[in-house]
């Protein structure tokens, strides 16, 4: 038992520090003789016929030299030499080729261990055509290969570029990714495993002649199949950043995360070199607090336990940020800085501004609207949480939404409205003032008939319209005025609806006239001399039936008679005193007439 103990801690040991799991990663191991079509040492095939990788190194003579090739000029990455692997080729519509390449890892891939991959990879500069999400690995627990000059039919673990062409023809551009093994992978194969109906390509440059090369190619160099706490330490760490919402009010201490970016090749092992982060705040200008802390475990990395790899990011928090003096600028500095590095380059920071925290400039639709409208708010506010209130009575404040712009039906007559901002800034107040129209006194009329007559309603407030209508329900009024004229004939209702700066009453008034069958109106007194006031003796109340007036002086003689009118004019007839007999509607009148010139 002690020896089966002992054997499997020694395992574990040597598994933990082994580095590189890809042998002859970088394509070096091999006779100095080598040719184009040749294959570095432990690496073989993995295609059938025309799948054979180019072999670049310093020996060749012609097609396949460094740095010079048939392709392109490159140096390679890492010592001195690189292959290039044919992702696919089309020529003519020729059915495609491609390339194919395999090895067997220097370890057993043990289950659910975590595993970081990373490749170089650069296009030639005589490609046309760069490829996404065509360049694959495939882990293995055996060795797979094709006799067809076509697709191997797998599905690789790892695409190296799944989502961006990879158009890099300068430098070697990097890929790095993690792997969960399954459990006893030993063979590792790199190529296109997609069929033609999934190539996707960008073109970037050179001739589409028909007769052209219609494809994409890469160099490939410097493999890493192993763990991530193993690789050797890079201060490539960038782009610190840190992200405050300016929407809120940080009344009280706030945790924020930074974002810690690795941009570099290899992997940041917090472990072995102790990150130090130094936090500032500055209240208007002054400091007024610094936190230092040191990151020394990757447990803020994405995978915990691991080294932080190149394009990952890890977070680490930041705790008790004061920036709980509204109305203030605040300005946080945030530098991240290796233990042990010596590239003052490297020395990462970053620098936010916290907005002021202040009321911006508030304005409404509308200050004077009709009943039952409502009216929309406005702030140019953009700092802080926002909250609209409203008002009856300037003392008791209810919120009405969040944000900068609200909208709102007034209940009472005035209504008020301020913007808080994080509850404890306030903007000026604004005042609503609704126009209500009132409803006039319903009335009842009493009119003799065939008269003519004017109504006047009566009111107190400064109306801008008086509509007049026929029915309660009327769309169209048939007057509008302040006093409305006409002559009585038979009973009538009228519908009156007043209106203030274009808003209408709730409600319309009725006013009643009601026909009354009146006695005859008999003037006992007029004055004919012309002056225009009561120069015509009018009898009133005919009520349009037939009337016979006769005129008499002091001695019994006619002086005047006519029928159906009720005017008379007092033509050539002296002044004094007229005895006169009138019949109307069965009705027999006697009396006397004051004529005075």
């Amino acid at each position: 038992m002690k020896t089966f103990l002992t054997s499997n801690i020694l395992f574990w040991a040597v598994l933990c520090t082994a580095q590189n799991l890809i042998p002859n990663f970088s394509f070096e191991d091999t006779s100095k003789t080598g040719w184009g079509y040749s294959l570095p040492n432990q690496w073989r095939l993995a295609g059938g016929l025309n799948t054979q990788p180019e072999y670049y190194n310093e020996f060749h003579d012609q097609y396949w030299t460094v740095p010079q090739s048939l392709f392109g000029y490159q140096y390679p990455q890492k010592g001195s030499k690189y292959i290039g692997i044919e992702i696919y080729y089309l020529f003519k519509l020729i059915k495609a080729n491609r390339n194919y390449i395999q090895c067997d890892l220097n370890q057993i891939l043990i289950t659910d261990s975590i595993y970081c991959f990373r490749i170089h990879v650069n296009l030639p500069d005589s490609m046309q055509y760069a490829s996404r999400n065509q360049l694959g690995i495939y882990l293995s627990n055996n060795r797979v290969s094709s006799t067809s000059n076509f697709h191997l039919p797998y599905s690789p673990q790892i695409i190296v570029s799944q989502s961006s062409y990879i158009t890099e023809t300068k430098k070697w551009a990097v890929y790095n990714h993690t792997y969960k093994a399954a459990g006893g992978e030993k063979v590792l194969t790199m190529g296109n495993f997609n069929d033609t109906t999934a190539i996707d390509t960008l073109y970037v440059g050179g001739s589409k002649s028909e007769d052209s090369y219609y494809g994409t190619y890469y160099f490939i160099d410097n493999l890493y199949l192993g763990s991530c706490a193993t690789l050797p330490l890079s201060y490539d760490g960038n782009l610190v950043s840190v992200q405050l919402d300016s929407a809120l009010c940080y009344t009280s201490p706030v945790d924020v995360t930074i974002n810690y970016t690795n941009t570099g090749e290899e992997w940041l092992d917090f472990t072995q070199d102790t990150l130090r982060i130094t936090t500032t705040v500055k209240r208007n200008g002054f400091v007024v607090q610094t936190i230092n802390q040191e990151v020394s475990s990757n447990s803020y990395n994405p995978i915990p336990t691991e080294a932080l790899f190149g394009g990952s990011t890890a977070k680490i928090p930041i705790q008790g940020l004061d920036f709980t003096t509204l109305g203030a600028n605040y300005e946080l500095s945030v530098t991240a800085t290796f233990n042990r590095d010596e590239v003052s380059s490297n020395n990462q920071w970053d620098t936010t501004i916290v907005p002021n925290h202040a009321v911006g400039s508030v304005a409404i639709s509308a200050d004077t609207i009709c009943k039952g409208e409502s009216v929309n708010l406005y702030s140019n506010n953009s700092n802080g949480s926002t909250q609209w209130q409203y008002s009856s009575n300037q003392t008791i404040w209810d919120n009405i939404t969040a944000g900068d712009s609200a909208n709102h039906i007034p209940s009472a007559n005035p209504m008020y409205y301020r913007l808080s901002v994080c509850n404890s800034l306030f903007s000026d107040t604004l005042k609503v003032i609704q126009n209500i129209p009132p409803k006039l006194k319903d009335t009842v009329m009493l009119f003799c008939q065939n008269t003519t007559q004017t109504i006047v309603p009566q009111f107190a407030e400064k109306l801008s319209v008086l509509n007049w209508y026929n029915s309660a329900t009327a769309t169209n009024p048939f007057f509008q005025g302040f006093e409305y004229s006409f002559k009585v004939t038979n009973n009538q209702v009228y519908y009156l609806e007043t209106e203030i700066n274009d808003c209408v009453a709730e409600e319309r008034s009725k006013i009643e006239v009601h026909v009354n069958h009146c006695v005859l109106i008999i003037p006992n007194i007029f004055t004919p001399n012309g002056d225009g006031v009561n120069d015509t003796w009018e009898l009133g109340n005919t009520k349009g039936l037939p009337i016979e007036v006769t005129l008499f002086n002091a001695w019994g003689m006619e002086v005047a008679q006519w029928k159906n009118s009720p005017s008379w004019y007092g033509n050539n007839v002296a002044s004094g005193v007229y005895f006169y007999i009138i019949k109307h509607d069965g009705e027999t009148y006697k009396g006397t007439l004051s004529l005075l010139r």
